[in-house]
C-alpha cells in the first residue's frame, strides 16, 4: 500500500500526462534510464538432449551467489520517420558495469620459443670496421589476453563493478548521452527519466549540468527528472521489458561475464519495437487505472491506438483531488520519502554486493544462522494489514 505521499505523487505525474483533449502524452521525447541485474544461469534450468548427449557442465562455487552483472538500459517509444521511410526501433543501448582487470590465479602454462640468425662476424673494408654478424632474434609469441596470469605477465578478466554516484554520472555522461545524439530521430528536446535510487544524479549535479551545457551549444537540450516514488510502472524498462530481456537471454548458456553480456546485448537488439510499443500503451493505460486490452491482437487488426484516451471523469476527480491536499506538505514528505529509500537502497545494494565464501556460510549455519538466498525469480507476496476505518487516507 502505497503512502498518501507516494500517491500524491503519482497523481500528480499521471495529471501531467493528459492533453487538453484528454489524450495521453504519447512520450515521444521522453528516454526512460533503468538498471537491473542479469544472472550467467538460472538455479535450475531445463536442458532438451538427444540419446547419449551429457548434459552441461554447470558449476557454481555456491548456488546462493550467481554470477551476475548489472546493467543500464535506455529506450525511448519507436515511431516512425517521414523523411527516411522507416520505423526507428527507440532503442537506445545496454551498458554492463563492469571493468577488465589483472586475474588474480597465476599459471606456469606459457607458449615459449625464439628464432634466431646469426652469420660469421667480418671485418668490413669499406667502413674499416667489424660485423658481428648478429642477424635477429624473433620471439614465437602474440599479444593475446592470458586465460590464467602468472607473477610477470597478468591475465586480464572482466569483473562486475558496484555502482556508486560517480560511476553512474560517468555512464551519463560518456554512454548515455553519445548514444542518444547518435541516435536520436528529432526533435533535440530530450527528458531523461528514471528512478529515486541513491546512486542516481539529480538534475542539478554539477557534473551532468555541465554536460548539458556542452551540448545545449551545439543545439540539444537534455533534462533529468525522477519518476514518483515506488512506482515501477511508470518506466516501461520495469513495466515489462526487461522481463522479456531476461527471457530472451536466458536462451542461450553463458559460462564467462564476457559472455554474459554478449547474450544480454544481443536480447537487447532482438527485442521486436512492436513490443516495446505496446509496452508504452500500456504504461499510459496504467497512469488512468484502465483495464488491459488486448494490445496484440489489436496490432494484428490494425486497431492500436496511438495514445490512450484518459476519461474526463477520472480526471476532474483526479484534479480534485489534488486541489485539496497540502501540496508544499505532501512535497516535504515526498522529498523524506526520496532520503529514507535511498538510504534503504544503498544498504540492500551493500548487503548484495557482500559474497561469503563457503566456509563462512558453513559457520554461520552451524550457529543456526539462516541464510537469505537473493533469488531474482521468487517473490514473497505479503498480503497488507486492512486499512482501519477510522483513518481516511489521500
Amino acid at each position: 500500500m502505497l503512502p498518501d505521499a507516494n500517491k500524491y505523487a503519482r497523481l500528480t505525474f499521471a495529471t501531467k500526462m493528459v492533453g487538453s483533449n484528454m489524450a495521453m502524452d504519447p512520450i515521444m521525447d521522453c528516454v526512460h534510464l533503468d538498471e537491473k541485474w542479469f544472472y550467467i544461469t538460472r538455479e535450475t534450468r531445463k536442458f532438451y538432449l538427444v540419446p547419449g548427449e551429457k548434459g552441461p557442465d554447470r558449476k557454481c562455487k555456491s548456488k546462493r551467489y550467481i554470477t551476475k552483472v548489472m546493467f543500464l538500459s535506455a529506450v525511448a517509444r519507436p515511431r516512425y520517420l517521414d523523411d527516411t521511410g522507416e520505423w526507428w526501433d527507440g532503442k537506445i543501448g545496454t551498458w554492463p558495469f563492469t571493468e577488465v582487470t589483472p586475474a588474480v590465479r597465476s599459471s606456469v602454462n606459457r607458449p615459449a620459443g625464439i628464432l634466431s640468425a646469426v652469420a660469421r662476424p667480418r671485418y668490413l673494408d669499406d667502413t674499416g670496421e667489424w660485423w658481428d654478424g648478429k642477424i635477429g632474434t624473433w620471439p614465437f609469441t602474440e599479444v593475446t589476453p592470458a586465460v590464467r596470469s602468472s607473477v610477470n605477465r597478468p591475465a586480464l578478466e572482466t569483473k562486475s563493478t558496484n555502482v556508486t554516484k560517480n560511476v553512474y554520472r560517468t555512464f551519463l555522461v560518456e554512454r548515455v548521452l553519445p548514444a542518444i545524439v547518435l541516435k536520436w530521430p528529432g526533435p533535440r528536446n530530450v527528458k531523461l527519466q528514471h528512478d529515486n535510487a541513491r546512486a542516481h544524479v539529480t538534475g542539478d549535479d554539477a557534473g551532468l549540468r555541465a554536460a548539458f551545457s556542452a551540448y545545449a551549444n551545439i543545439g540539444w537540450n537534455f533534462s533529468l527528472f525522477p519518476q514518483p516514488p515506488n512506482s515501477p510502472d511508470t518506466n516501461i524498462l520495469d513495466l515489462g521489458f526487461f522481463a522479456a530481456i531476461q527471457s530472451l537471454q536466458h536462451r542461450t548458456s553463458a559460462r564467462s561475464i564476457d559472455e554474459l553480456v554478449v547474450n544480454v546485448v544481443r536480447a537487447f537488439d532482438e527485442f521486436p519495437l512492436e513490443r516495446l510499443e505496446r509496452t508504452f500503451l500500456t504504461l499510459q493505460a496504467c497512469l488512468i487505472a484502465c483495464d488491459h486490452e488486448r494490445r496484440r491482437g489489436q496490432h494484428l487488426q490494425g486497431r492500436l491506438p496511438m495514445n490512450a484516451i484518459c476519461p474526463c471523469d477520472v480526471f476532474e476527480a483526479a484534479k480534485a483531488k489534488l486541489n485539496t491536499a497540502d501540496a508544499a506538505f505532501m512535497d516535504s514528505k515526498v522529498a523524506d520519502e526520496l532520503r529514507e529509500d535511498r538510504a534503504t537502497f544503498e544498504l540492500a545494494r551493500a548487503l548484495e554486493a557482500m559474497g561469503l565464501d563457503d566456509d563462512v556460510a558453513d559457520a554461520l549455519d552451524d550457529l543456526g544462522v539462516e541464510l537469505i538466498c537473493l533469488d531474482d525469480e521468487r517473490v514473497l507476496v505479503v498480503n497488507p494489514p486492512p486499512e482501519s476505518n477510522g483513518d481516511v487516507g489521500f
